[in-house]
């Protein structure tokens, strides 16, 4: 009589490996989104920085001059180089300004569409800057990002 030796079998169904896929599929199209946002925050980040840059510059000149101003060539500094946001844009109304960076089309991931755009008010001389965010349909909630 012939023994016959069984071989134990070594590796992966295709069930197995099709269910582990899976599982890392509902797991990348959970975090992917959150991903983005999270990208995004950061890339909001350098508006803020802009902001409080100019912000500085206004202040400056409005020291020397009693007025604020709307031209960016008068300010002590060049406007600051952005990657992720259109150049500062500066309106001043009454007493105060308001400088407004709208995001531009450089990395953008495709749940967040350009043209959000943020703005800070400052509403008289030496006045407490407000801080504004218009998502503009872009698929964002900038508002959780802005300073308290």
């Amino acid at each position: 009589m012939k023994k016959m030796l069984k071989k134990a079998k070594k590796g992966f169904t295709l069930i197995e490996l099709l269910v582990v896929v899976l599982i890392i599929g509902i797991l990348a199209a959970i975090a992917m989104p959150q991903f983005f946002q999270v990208i995004e925050k950061a890339h909001f980040a350098e508006a803020l920085n802009c902001l409080g840059v100019m912000r500085g510059a206004e202040e400056r000149y409005y020291l020397q001059g009693s007025a604020y101003t709307g031209v960016l060539a008068n300010l002590d500094i060049a406007p600051p180089a952005l990657k992720y946001f259109n150049a500062p844009v500066v309106a001043v109304a009454g007493a105060g300004y308001t400088i407004t960076l709208t995001r531009n089309a450089t990395s953008v991931p495709s749940s967040i569409s350009a043209g959000y755009s943020v703005a800070m008010t400052i509403a008289a001389a030496g006045g407490s800057p407000t801080y504004a965010c218009n998502a503009g349909g872009a698929g964002i909630t900038c508002t959780n990002w802005l300073p308290q």
